[in-house]
């Protein structure tokens, strides 16, 4: 029988700000780099935070590098929408963080100054720690880790647990982050930091059933559009983006690329022009067009489901799925790996893909997996036949029974033919 398991440990703090926002501010602690909110911790209000505004209590001054390149985000003058926020994250647009034309950005230019940023974190050791916790890193360690993240903006409004600075603590609050945002990824594709802010982001939280809105929202949001980022499958070296300004496909090193007035950002890379990412475009927002992007779809036949999948444990903690090819009348161009369970795909792969590999799994679990098609209007198949998979340990080897030597066998010397026999002590020819 499957296992499950549930952690909810939400604890309320109240704090008064210029928009007099009161955020529910999650209490479990860090473990290593991962976030706090995946696995259930809930709030009930959904703050928006335009692209150029500091927000409530943030962390440093802003090290935007320049303004967005990107086109301009509609102005945040709107009222809250009156209907309530999406509470599941599975309501929201899912996409992993490698998916080409995700971010955007200018060619061989990041849009944060990341030296600033650890020049204004070093100056106030309360703000580097609480930065530092909220990211689940070492105070001595944030300066390589920066160094290490990839500036990009958002090409799409994107959901995320946000941080502000109150009491000398890392707040969480969940917010939308605006089109036109200067983040900086971690090597899964995550948005680590909002640099308007200087805060530390993690994974968004879902809402509770009486969520509402906070804040003035821009013309154009709509949270069917708003993206929740999942981790790539693997780390990533490059992140296809778009450079918005030319509105060309380019491959920017992770954490590469020059970074303002200060030089290099960490690795000596340098942004590489692309013909055609690997991948299909994403379509993120018709206010964010990506280089070769198609007008609108009249597309609406989803593909066939794909057939036939197939699964087995690879392992104590991994297992491997297969599936035939999906049919469309226009062409597929990826596919989807879901476990129950989960509100996000657990990997988004290419159009010539039919295997992959799932990891992280627990002994004894039952896990059941279904591959969803997807064409190039953004048409998702059904869902193809279930697969159950319940990761089981190795058996121990039967242990090999003890080798058996035999004793050596003692036998008489042979006696030496008579003429080549030495004449003993008596006999003829001695002496």
């Amino acid at each position: 029988m499957a296992r499950r398991r549930s952690v909810r440990n939400p604890a309320l703090i109240a704090r008064a700000t210029a928009v007099a926002l009161a955020v529910t501010v999650s209490a479990v602690a860090c473990d290593g780099g991962t976030d706090r909110n995946a696995n259930g911790d809930s709030a009930n209000e959904l703050f928006f935070q335009p692209a150029a505004d500091a927000g409530p209590d943030p962390f440093t001054d802003s090290t935007v590098s320049r303004p967005p390149a990107q086109p301009s985000p509609p102005p945040a003058t709107s009222p809250p929408p009156t209907t309530p926020p999406p509470t599941e994250l599975a309501t929201y647009r899912s996409m992993a963080g490698s998916t080409a034309g995700l971010y955007g950005g200018s060619r061989d230019t990041a849009s944060c100054d990341v030296e600033k940023q650890i020049r204004l974190l070093t100056q106030q050791q309360d703000k580097r720690r609480a930065f530092a916790g909220a990211l689940g890193i070492s105070e001595s360690g944030l300066p390589p880790y920066l160094r290490g993240l990839t500036s990009v903006v958002l090409r799409a409004d994107t959901r995320v647990t946000n941080h502000g600075f109150v009491n000398d603590r890392a707040s969480e609050f969940q917010s939308v982050l605006q089109t036109g945002t200067a983040v900086l990824l971690d090597d899964k594709g995550l948005p680590r930091v909002r640099c308007a802010s200087g805060s530390p982001l993690a994974s968004p939280a879902p809402l509770e059933g009486d969520a509402s809105y906070t804040g003035p929202a821009w013309d154009g949001y709509h949270p069917a559009q708003t993206v929740v980022v999942t981790p790539a499958p693997q780390p990533l070296t490059d992140i296809v983006i778009v450079d918005t300004p030319n509105n060309i496909w380019i491959e920017r090193p992770v954490g590469g690329g020059k970074n303002g007035e200060n030089g290099e950002n960490g690795k000596n890379g340098k942004d590489r022009v692309l013909r055609k990412p690997p991948g299909p475009d994403p379509h993120i927002s018709p206010t964010t067009p990506s280089p070769d992007q198609k007008k609108p779809s009249s597309d609406t036949e989803p593909p066939s489901a794909p057939a036939n999948l197939r699964g087995k444990a690879t392992g104590p903690a991994t297992a491997h799925l297969t599936w035939d090819e999906a049919t469309d009348d226009v062409g597929v161009t990826g596919y989807q790996v879901i476990q129950q369970g989960t509100a996000t795909p657990i990997h988004e792969l290419g159009q010539n893909a039919r295997e992959a590999d799932v990891s992280s799994l627990e002994v004894g679990i039952s896990y059941t997996f279904t591959v969803k098609a997807i064409d190039e209007a953004g048409n998702v198949s059904e869902a193809s036949n279930e697969v159950e998979i319940i990761p089981k340990t190795s058996p121990r080897p039967s242990p090999s029974p003890p080798t058996i030597v035999p004793p050596p066998v003692v036998t008489s010397p042979t006696p030496l033919p008579d003429d080549l026999r030495q004449p003993r002590h008596g006999e003829p020819g001695h002496g």
